[in-house]
């Protein structure tokens, strides 16, 4: 009966082990590319636009400085134009 405790643990332990790590090892699961359709970047375009009308109605009000609105207002316009390349790359 002493010997018979420990080795129902190593056992059970050892099959949990197994049952955590199987799918790290036993699977070859390739992960799916991203499929946008053209929807996802019209909603994306939309919001963009929305970010900079607000930006610049938080510049022109005093919030933002002249730096923050160059610098953001610039990184938000490639954002749209990377987006309109993909609309435009998608719908052809």
């Amino acid at each position: 009966m002493e010997l018979l405790s420990p080795l129902l643990i190593i056992f059970f332990f050892t099959i949990g082990i197994i049952f955590i790590a199987q799918p790290l090892y036993g699977s070859n699961i390739s992960v799916p590319p991203k499929v946008f359709d053209i929807d996802t970047f019209k909603r994306k375009k939309k919001i963009l636009y929305r970010q900079i009308k607000e930006l610049e109605t938080d510049f022109s009000i005093g919030k933002v400085s002249i730096d923050d609105y160059k610098d953001t207002r610039d990184r938000l316009k490639m954002d749209v134009s990377a987006v309109i390349r993909e609309i435009r790359k998608t719908s052809s």
